[in-house]
């Protein structure tokens, strides 16, 4: 079974989005996909009134020393 990197920031001030597809949104989206395929996921999510919640899920392996020192990429 792989295991996850799971990163999620949420804030109970953000106001509800609705640029689901901005640039920015848009290249990182790019980015995950081009290091991981569809092993990797975004989302953004506002709960009305609540609070809104990015979070990212990635592949997540350990490296060796020997790996690092070689600088092999972590994406496999």
């Amino acid at each position: 079974e792989q295991q996850q990197l799971v990163l999620q920031v949420c804030d109970s001030a953000a106001q509800p989005s609705h640029h689901q597809a901005g640039t920015g949104l848009r290249n990182l989206r790019a980015r995950l996909a081009a290091a991981y395929g569809a092993d990797a996921q975004f989302c953004l999510e506002t709960q009305a009134g609540q609070q809104t919640c990015a979070t990212v899920r990635s592949p997540w392996r350990v490296m060796t020393a020997e790996e690092v020192a070689r600088g092999q990429s972590p994406h496999r």
